[in-house]
């Protein structure tokens, strides 16, 4: 992250609302950023650097909430860069309209800053959502937005039994349910104030490996948690995400190795489990089929599914 951190921290140091701790996380890193943290530190008081051990994004994010003072959190990633109001504009929207959680949109740029499509370009309208709202709109529309970790300005009292899952890969599907639980009112800001830098070796764009199929097992954890709440409809939107990204991840991922393919098994083990207990009571015909045929047979499924489509 050399070449980035200088540009990301700059935005935070020079963000119009001043009260603000910086906690910068050095997770082992191997090149120079550690040295470059430090002296970033010394140009700014409101600036500290913890160095650690590596344990991956969620362990240094769940370091930062450990050692943070402040009553309000928000998370950077050290490649990224934020608008010079985005805290101010979310804190403000989230105080005005006493909400439990605020978003703001996201900007996808190039080394240069310049926009680049990302798969996704979604506006948010200035709004307050509860519960409800939110998965339907999670669910409804293009959800990149709701669920990453960083164009959020969260009350610290989200986090007080809570924290990222360590060791996984797309920590912040584990987490969206645990959050959005917790939160009656929450405040959408159009403005798009996140930049997401695409990089062609982040970790979302490097060869597929078998921890990406957490992602899975996060679907499934979310299905179950819609399911023990009562809230059957979502809980087969939930589990219905999962052969989606079987299916992407598999086409990805080197099925020549024993480990991938007996990674792909454990997983499949972990969504047949969900779906049985997801399928049980007042679930819908249609998910039950769906998810069965996906079951017996990744073809079936497809015929299935592709036949559920046409006949919306």
């Amino acid at each position: 992250m050399e070449g980035y951190l200088e540009k990301c921290i700059q935005s935070i140091t020079t963000q119009t609302y001043t009260n603000l701790e910086i906690l910068v996380v050095d997770d082992g890193s191997t090149d120079t950023s550690p040295a470059l943290c430090d002296e970033l530190a010394e140009t700014d008081t409101r600036i500290q650097v913890i160095h650690k051990k590596n344990g991956g994004l969620s362990s240094a994010r769940n370091s930062g909430i450990d050692a943070a003072s402040g009553e309000y959190y928000v998370f950077v990633d050290s490649d990224d860069y934020i608008h010079p109001q985005m805290i101010e504009q979310l804190y403000s929207r989230l105080k005005a309209d006493n909400s439990d959680l605020a978003i703001c949109g996201i900007e996808p740029v190039d080394e240069d800053g310049n926009y680049k499509y990302a798969g996704f370009d979604f506006v948010l309208s200035d709004d307050v959502w509860d519960e409800t709202a939110f998965w339907n709109n999670f669910y409804g529309r293009n959800t990149v937005f709701c669920v990453v970790a960083w164009n959020k300005l969260y009350p610290k009292a989200l986090f007080s039994t809570i924290r990222f899952a360590n060791g996984k890969t797309h920590e912040d599907e584990f987490m969206l349910h645990n959050i959005v639980s917790q939160c009656k009112k929450i405040s959408c800001v159009n403005q798009k104030l996140y930049y997401y830098l695409q990089r062609s070796d982040s970790i979302m764009n490097q060869p597929c490996k078998k921890n990406r199929l957490d992602l899975v097992e996060a679907y499934a954890l979310r299905g179950k948690y819609f399911k023990d709440s009562g809230q059957q409809y979502l809980a087969e939107k939930s589990l219905s995400c999962c052969p989606p990204a079987f299916l992407d991840i598999k086409s990805r991922l080197d099925m020549t190795l024993q480990e991938n393919r007996q990674a792909y098994k454990n997983s499949k083990i972990i969504f047949k489990k969900h779906f049985f207990y997801i399928a049980s009571g007042n679930a819908s015909l249609k998910f039950r089929l769906n998810m069965l045929s996906f079951v017996i047979s990744e073809r079936l499924y497809l015929i299935l599914h592709t036949l559920f489509k046409k006949n919306g």
